[in-house]
């Protein structure tokens, strides 16, 4: 079985370099952190694997990994996990990535070296199956795994449909969708699949696509992307997308005198905050965010205790119709 040592020699640097980054302590450049990944692949090491550490010691943490803490989605979620965990005895250890590939594995190594009982993963990147071991007490958020790394989602492909439907329903004819481009392991990309195949099975046009980078969430700096979508194709009367983007294109239609919803209707995703503090009560698929979060924690303490557990878990979304359709 490889150590410590065998990796710091097979990458070229010292036990106490490896044992900074494994800990998140000191600066690792990312070259170096890089030859550290690789020799830790090549020799198959795990730094404290969990299911060693679980058979000798229970932990009172379980790690959350998160891209962003700045939108509502994720700050209800990483709350929920918490109220879940508490109620559970356990404590969360929180990182966040800010969408960076490299941080988001160095996240995931310094949790397994401080011998969390699992792991909650809502990463957004599709690397996660290069460093995650399955049978290890980790689940998955908003993406399905290749490697059967346990995965929790809600039915977005039934929220395409939803959105898709009520719009037509509400005399749309013409519809659009502002959307940050998402790889295709995020299970979140079955919503613009299932919005589109309803907008065509009804005899539509190939609904518009308009996609913004994904730090913009972050930022909520849309103004540029819903001006382009209104410029570009001026015939739309019916847009989907999340939450947050739905309120800003809601607050730039009123400014211009287009009129919501007689002239465009919008429907969001989430029923997040934004939903509520919208000028208009904003339209929206409620995602289950507390069940999500308790059945993260579930998942996790179950693993951890040799449970077998789903490999994918999909939890219903529902529309909630307000003023703005």
């Amino acid at each position: 079985m490889a150590t410590l040592k065998d990796v710091a020699q097979l990458a070229g640097v010292t036990v106490t370099t490896v044992s900074r980054m494994l800990n998140g302590r000191g600066n690792v450049s990312g070259k170096t952190r890089e030859r550290i990944h690789q020799a830790m692949d090549a020799l198959g090491y795990s730094p404290n694997e969990m299911a060693r550490s679980l058979k000798a010691a229970s932990s009172p943490f379980i790690g959350v990994i998160v891209p962003t803490v700045n939108t509502p989605f994720f700050a209800s979620l990483v709350e929920e996990i918490e109220k879940a965990a508490f109620i559970r005895g356990y404590r969360i250890l929180l990182c966040v990535t800010g969408m960076d590939e490299a941080k988001e594995r160095d996240c995931y190594t310094m949790m397994l070296s401080s011998k969390v009982s699992g792991i909650i993963q809502c990463n957004q990147t599709a690397r996660v199956e290069e460093y995650v071991r399955p049978g290890a007490p980790v689940v998955i958020i908003e993406r399905v795994s290749e490697k059967d790394i346990p995965s929790i989602v809600s039915d977005n492909e039934h929220g395409g449909r939803l959105t898709a439907e009520h719009l037509i329903a509400r005399g749309c004819r013409h519809l659009a969708s502002l959307e940050a481009p998402l790889e295709e392991e995020s299970d979140a990309a079955r919503r613009a699949e299932s919005f589109r195949a309803v907008a065509l099975a009804h005899g539509l046009p190939e609904p518009v696509r308009v996609f913004f980078p994904v730090e913009k969430l972050f930022s909520l700096d849309f103004e540029e992307h819903i001006e382009a979508l209104f410029r570009e194709h001026p015939e739309v009367d019916g847009i989907g997308t999340v939450d947050a983007v739905a309120a800003r294109v809601v607050h730039w239609c009123l400014k211009r005198g287009i009129r919501v919803p007689e002239d465009v209707k919008v429907v969001g995703y989430d029923d997040s905050i934004f939903a509520s503090i919208c000028a208009l009560p904003l339209t929206t698929i409620r995602q289950p965010i507390p069940e999500i979060g308790a059945l993260a924690v579930d998942t996790v303490i179950r693993q951890a205790a040799g449970e077998i557990v789903p490999v994918r878990s999909v939890l219903p979304v529902q529309l909630i119709q307000r003023s703005t359709t």
